[in-house]
């Protein structure tokens, strides 16, 4: 036996003929109810239209949940997070012990709204490193032909991987088929920090 959701009264009086209430957390939604045959499917699919917000006075049409979106941060996540983990040691060796403060750096030229541009740990920048942008790039470059074959160009169709944070949750948005190529080529998985 199917769990079925019971709707108080006052929901149920507001829903009319050809009608669907969806409750979702505390709320209660209105919908207009549908349906459409697809070939080849044996039952007809669903389509609800969003109609508005049930509440004890009425309905309030048109009205959709709000969210805050002051809590919410959108940032550039794929490529910056490869660039960290598959910085060949080859290149982090000639580099020496200010390796990672010159790999963010070479990250941020690329990458203007990288996750890892926070106030905890600012990007230097070439001049405060005391290198020139062009060269170290150049070698990072080299180093990552000979490590993986590829160049950062390859690697910067990642740079549309966002990092979504809301209130105390963040996500990783949509990777796409070329995205994943490049993923698997370099066997990363991308992880949610």
């Amino acid at each position: 036996m199917a769990n079925r959701t019971v709707y108080p009264e006052w929901v149920l009086s507001q829903k009319g003929k050809g009608q669907t209430v969806k409750k979702v957390g505390n709320n209660y939604y209105l919908y207009k109810h549908s349906s459409k045959r697809v070939p080849g499917k044996k039952n007809p699919i669903p389509n609800d239209t969003f109609l508005g917000v049930i509440t004890p006075d009425g309905i309030e049409y048109g009205t959709k949940a709000k969210v805050d979106t002051r809590s919410i941060t959108v940032r550039e996540y794929g490529f910056s997070y490869a660039m960290l983990k598959i910085c060949p040691e080859s290149w982090k060796a000639v580099q020496g012990k200010a390796h990672e403060e010159k790999l963010r750096t070479i990250i941020k030229s690329r990458s203007k709204n990288t996750y890892l541009d926070d106030n905890s740990k600012p990007i230097k920048s070439p001049a405060e490193l005391g290198v020139q942008l062009g060269g170290l790039t150049s070698s990072l470059q080299r180093h990552l032909v000979d490590a993986y074959g590829l160049k950062l160009d390859d690697l910067q169709v990642l740079d549309t991987i966002y990092l979504i944070q809301m209130d105390e949750k963040s996500f990783i948005s949509n990777i796409s088929d070329a995205q994943q190529q490049i993923l698997d080529r370099i066997q990363l998985k991308l992880e949610v920090p």
